[in-house]
């Protein structure tokens, strides 16, 4: 599975490599950061995919900190790469086999579900930094479980290759090791402005999500929780 990362594939699946919402992603990371008075000197990304995450981070944060993204893809690289300044720096290189690194707080921002050996990962990065915010996909829901096109079809243009709930995925923190500060939806709706037929779709959805948000995500999924943990 690893293979499409490096041979063009995964690039060629996703060739914007997932820009467009990386502007929505940053705010997200902010707001969290900002809730949990989080105020990092250091910011690094592990799998940072085209950069633009960290850049916007840059342009609409503090000014003091210093960012670092981490890709192992090289077609990522020649992306991110462009993006490089004197603040932020992009590597090459797989943090979790680093030795004497360490930073404020790490970003993991929809990664864990593409590491085939995921626990050994989280549990080499871990001590890698003091925060630790990740960004993982709930895409074990009702409405994906009836449309069973749905998994698969992450399988084969996300890569993603585990699956989680609310549950599991804060569990999965816990078990390796992690201390879970705080943690939030991200429902897609907050990210798109839908045309009118959209949202007369999702207006079901929304109206359950703001009801009960555990039973408006296990139902019609459309979220990924953002977790701050230590």
């Amino acid at each position: 599975m690893t293979d499409r990362y490096f041979d063009g594939t995964y690039l060629k699946t996703n060739p914007s490599w997932h820009i467009e919402d990386s502007h929505w992603k940053s705010q997200q990371i902010k707001k969290i950061m900002i809730k949990n008075n989080v105020n990092p000197k250091t910011i690094c990304e592990v799998g940072c995919g085209a950069g633009e995450i960290l850049n916007q981070l840059y342009q609409t944060y503090s000014s003091e900190i210093s960012y670092f993204g981490f890709e192992i893809s090289p077609q990522a690289y020649e992306l991110c790469k462009k993006q490089k300044n004197d603040k932020i720096q992009y590597y090459l290189d797989d943090l979790s086999n680093m030795k004497n690194t360490f930073f404020d707080v790490i970003l993991l921002i929809d990664v864990i579900e593409h590491i085939e050996d995921m626990f050994n990962f989280l549990r080499k990065i871990k001590d890698k930094g003091e925060y630790k915010i990740f960004h993982i996909p709930l895409s074990i829901v009702f409405f994906n479980i009836v449309n069973g096109n749905t998994l698969s079809e992450e399988i084969i243009h996300l890569g993603h290759i585990h699956f989680f709930t609310k549950d599991i995925a804060l569990e999965t923190l816990r078990n390796n090791g992690y201390e879970i500060l705080d943690c939030i939806y991200t429902p897609s709706f907050e990210k798109y402005h839908s045309d009118l037929f959209n949202e007369i779709l999702s207006f079901p959805q929304k109206i359950v999500y703001k009801l009960n948000s555990d039973f408006g995500i296990r139902v019609f999924g459309g979220s990924s929780l953002l977790v701050l943990t230590k």
